[in-house]
């Protein structure tokens, strides 16, 4: 598989320390394709122009609304006068009212627009590749008839955005004209889009979806738990579900937060185990291409480096065990405190997978009291307290130090 990172603001190219990192654990590509997939190749690979998250903006800009009003959104529903205006309310709108719109999908004047802007935009045939059709971040979709009528009311919305029902019938509907209408001058490219917030669901009008569309799908959930638990039972059946939409794998990419994990206090998150479960749960429903945002903050990779380097490994080999991750990270990186730190590494994950602890879950940290008892915590303390004992290399022993730091944040949470 493909895999690639977005650490909050890219510094990779004037840093060079930081792509030495990046290459040590095995990345071969940042927000798509930003690094080189080896150190020693001279020309980077790159996303084409278009990008690749929320580039809906990007497709019809807002100048336009000159001169096509009616490519933008229509809003009837008064509960989103807080964020338009009521003035705003049952007429068509400019992006500049408020941040968060998307164009009217339904159009067919935006569908042959958004067409010709691919065409111009497309790669040669020897960069083949992808271009994206994505919608604006937490934004707001046009509710004009010709949109509604595409919308299935019967298909509610699953997950916990805030439309009644699914909008993947418009959005994908949408998508699969831009891309009929494109096939015959870039049969070497495929069109882009995402599965995520009220798009999210797979669609049930559709039993396939043509061989040039890609989709990347937004993986909410509980990170520390395996995709297989019963807790995370609908972000599987999420990806199980656009999986099924292709005869053959490839069409679906995986777009991840594990690392993006709230850890202002350094708070450690072992979820190496689970990793291994949804890379390897990914790859056998088809997906080729699996990525990351990562908190840049160094307090995030200083008290989770197991998981970013178990996180490249699976990206180039899914069918690693999580034994052989974890035995192969702590000996190289603590050294003579290995065996211990091993210990109280997988005795804290042991404890979180026995117990089925939500512990991540979208972006939330929420240990409590009863979830890490003091004869756990006895054990944990006793493991750092061993490896602070055998470390005599000064790295070693600030790594070690880092364990400690991170150990002593997880109890105050409590």
């Amino acid at each position: 598989m493909v895999g690639w990172i977005q650490p909050g603001f890219l510094r990779i190219h004037s840093a060079p320390s930081a792509a030495a990192w990046y290459y040590r654990n095995r990345w071969n590509s940042a927000w798509g394709g930003d690094i080189n997939a080896r150190p020693e190749n001279a020309s980077a690979r790159r996303l084409h122009d278009l990008g690749y998250t929320h580039t809906f903006s990007r497709i019809v800009e807002g100048s336009l609304f000159e001169t096509h009003p009616d490519w933008f959104p229509y809003l009837r529903e008064a509960r989103w006068a807080t964020r338009v205006g009521l003035s705003s309310i049952r007429r068509r709108i400019p992006y500049s009212t408020t941040w968060g719109l998307n164009f009217c999908t339904s159009n067919s004047d935006v569908v042959d627009h958004a067409a010709e802007y691919v065409i111009k935009h497309r790669p040669s045939p020897a960069e083949a590749g992808t271009i994206w059709l994505t919608p604006v971040d937490a934004a707001l979709f046009c509710e004009c008839d010709a949109c509604r009528a595409l919308d299935d009311p019967a298909q509610p919305h699953t997950g916990t955005w805030r439309e009644k029902h699914s909008i993947t019938p418009r959005y994908i509907t949408f998508v699969t004209n831009v891309a009929a209408r494109t096939r015959e001058k870039t049969p070497h490219l495929r069109i882009g889009a995402f599965a995520y917030e009220g798009y999210i669901d797979p669609p049930h009008h559709l039993k396939r979806l043509p061989s040039n569309i890609n989709v990347d799908i937004v993986q909410y959930g509980i990170y520390s738990l395996p995709l297989s638990s019963e807790k995370n039972d609908w972000m599987r059946g999420i990806v199980t579900g656009w999986s099924e939409l292709w005869n053959e794998p490839g069409h679906i990419g995986i777009y991840d937060w594990s690392l993006l994990l709230p850890n202002e206090k350094g708070i450690p998150i072992p979820m190496v185990t689970a990793l291994s479960d949804r890379m390897r749960t990914w790859h056998r429903l088809g997906a080729r291409r699996v990525g990351t945002q990562a908190n840049s903050h160094p307090d995030t990779w200083r008290f989770n480096p197991w998981n970013f380097y178990a996180y490249g490994r699976l990206a180039w080999d899914p069918q690693e065990s999580p034994e052989t991750l974890i035995s192969d990270f702590f000996k190289g990186y603590y050294k003579e405190s290995a065996d211990p730190m091993r210990q109280y590494y997988t005795t804290l994950e042991s404890h979180i997978l026995d117990n089925e602890i939500a512990f991540g879950a979208d972006f939330k940290v929420e240990p409590s009291a009863e979830d890490f008892p003091d004869d756990l915590t006895d054990a944990l303390r006793r493991h750092l307290r061993d490896a602070s004992r055998q470390a005599n290399h000064w790295l070693i022993r600030q790594r070690v130090a880092d364990a400690n730091t991170g150990f002593r944040s997880l109890i105050e949470k409590r």
